[in-house]
């Protein structure tokens, strides 16, 4: 229940968030192209002028009526990023700036991720999700050694048995990927593969004056433009960007993260002294191709579009149908 319900929330976080707190996060009108990642900072330079902008994130287009969120701090000696800043994109105005824990949707999404707990909830995260990989294998193996006394079951037990079975590929799907996900990312962030982390760790041994956001070489409107050209060059697709991180005290370079109709994700760095291009795949200075690329579109079933997405969302919810129905009819038995 745990997984399944903060997998839902962290499936829909902008659509929540609309739903929840439309005046924080949802536009007036959507109205012509969004915001522009350099028109972005120097919005934010002209309103907000203490604000470092450590890392920007957009919506995708089937989120289009949502905020762009921002986050970063007014401390810029240090990497700040203790506040959130909801910007509408289409009339150029701040909405919001909170601290940056978020509201509810934000603690779902952390506490699927395992992230208030450190080390012991990735832990706890792995062994839940391992238990539900044991459980559903279990459960298909009794519906089909029960299959013909079964076909006369009523109540709640015909609804258990016909929503566990209904899901049943779909747990097995979500939840070994899910595992896969929680043991490669643990491995990646204590080797230091992360590339949002790596270009920060540049930033910090670096001479910040070298990226003196008043007048770079190519600022992040130019890179942006570079490297979308660049990427749909050699990956021909409809690419999104929904991560950007403008060069200057929290990262080395421009930073731009996009991901395709198949949720399949390529990262562009941008120098923004010479222009320099770097791609890589899945967030990762290395390793993000193949399977590791999969694991993230086939655990949220965006790899096969939209339609997956919403596919996934619903069967989320029959996975509390059937963890429902089962605790009462073990209840049932028990008394």
């Amino acid at each position: 229940m745990f997984q399944a319900l903060t997998g839902i929330i962290s499936q829909n976080t902008y659509s929540l968030n609309r739903l929840t707190a439309p005046e924080l996060h949802k536009v007036s009108q959507v109205a012509g192209e969004r915001i522009k990642p350099g028109d972005l900072v120097e919005l934010i330079a002209d309103l907000e002028p203490e604000f470092a902008i450590a890392h920007a994130m957009y919506p995708l287009e089937r989120d289009r009526e949502s905020a762009i969120v921002i986050m970063g701090g007014r401390d810029k000696t240090k990497f700040d990023m203790s506040y959130l800043m909801t910007v509408d994109p289409y009339s150029d105005k701040i909405l919001s700036e909170r601290q940056s824990t978020g509201g509810w949707v934000e603690w779902g999404l952390f506490l699927h991720l395992g992230f208030f707990f450190g080390t012991i909830g990735k832990i706890v995260t792995v062994i839940l999700g391992s238990s539900l990989v044991v459980f559903g294998g279990l459960g298909m193996l009794l519906w089909w050694r029960t299959r013909k006394s079964g076909s006369a079951a009523t109540g709640v037990v015909r609804i258990h048995r016909f929503a566990g079975i209904a899901a049943a590929v779909f747990i097995l799907i979500v939840a070994i990927t899910g595992v896969s996900l929680k043991l490669v990312t643990w491995s990646e962030s204590s080797s230091g593969k992360k590339l949002i982390t790596s270009n920060m760790m540049a930033a910090m041994q670096e001479d910040h004056s070298d990226h003196d956001m008043s007048g770079p070489t190519y600022d992040a409107n130019a890179a942006f433009e570079m490297a979308l050209q660049r990427l749909t060059a050699e990956q021909p697709g409809n690419w999104q960007m929904t991560f950007f991180s403008p060069a200057g005290p929290h990262a080395a370079d421009h930073m731009f993260s996009f991901f395709d109709d198949s949720y399949m994700r390529s990262d562009v760095l941008v120098d923004p002294t010479d222009g320099t291009l770097r791609m890589f795949s899945s967030g990762l200075a290395e390793g993000g191709t193949g399977v590791r690329a999969l694991l993230l579109p086939i655990h949220t079933g965006n790899i096969i579009g939209a339609l997956g997405h919403t596919i996934f969302s619903i069967l989320g919810f029959a996975i509390c149908v059937w963890m429902l129905s089962g605790f009462t009819l073990w209840w049932q038995r028990r008394r």
